[in-house]
């Protein structure tokens, strides 16, 4: 009886590597679909406090004129507005920051004066955003993925001028 319960705790040890070795591929894509889904969520939030940033900027600079309509104080406060968007500060392409986001550009950020004719007073600020998945770029390597891997955000804000 001795020898019937060692050869089955022998064949028992060969079975459990055979199960770790299909069942470890499964949890390491799970692992990696969870942290992917995680960067994905921290890039729209950094995307949009940023745009929020931009907002708090450009409803501070704009004021409401005659009928509603909005003035800028200068003409720059657009560029200011995405360079603070895209690089955290005013200045930020000038004085040589990094973007807050890799491949984002000032070209992303659309900031437009009275968007909608029924509200006047109003400035809104468009940003897209093309996200590559932390291994698009391994995926393509490998002939495994197209080129335009990845999502694209678009997320919009609209604010009242406070002057």
């Amino acid at each position: 009886m001795n020898v019937m319960i060692s050869k089955s705790r022998q064949s028992q040890h060969g079975l459990a590597m055979v199960e770790a070795i299909i069942v470890l591929p499964l949890i390491l894509l799970l692992g990696l679909a969870i942290a992917e889904f995680g960067r994905m969520i921290m890039f729209y939030n950094t995307l949009n406090k940023a745009q929020q940033d931009g907002a708090t900027y450009i409803a501070r600079e704009a004021i409401e004129g005659d009928n509603d309509l909005i003035i800028l104080v200068a003409d720059g406060n657009m560029l200011d507005t995405a360079n603070l968007i895209v690089y955290g500060e005013i200045n930020g392409f000038a004085n040589g920051a990094t973007p807050v986001l890799d491949g984002l550009s000032i070209d992303d950020v659309v900031v437009e004066v009275e968007p909608d004719p029924l509200l006047p007073g109003y400035v809104r600020i468009s940003v897209s955003y093309h996200y590559t998945p932390i291994l698009g770029d391994v995926l393509t390597f490998l002939g495994l993925a197209l080129d335009s891997a990845g999502l694209d955000f678009k997320s919009s804000i609209t604010v009242r001028a406070l002057g």
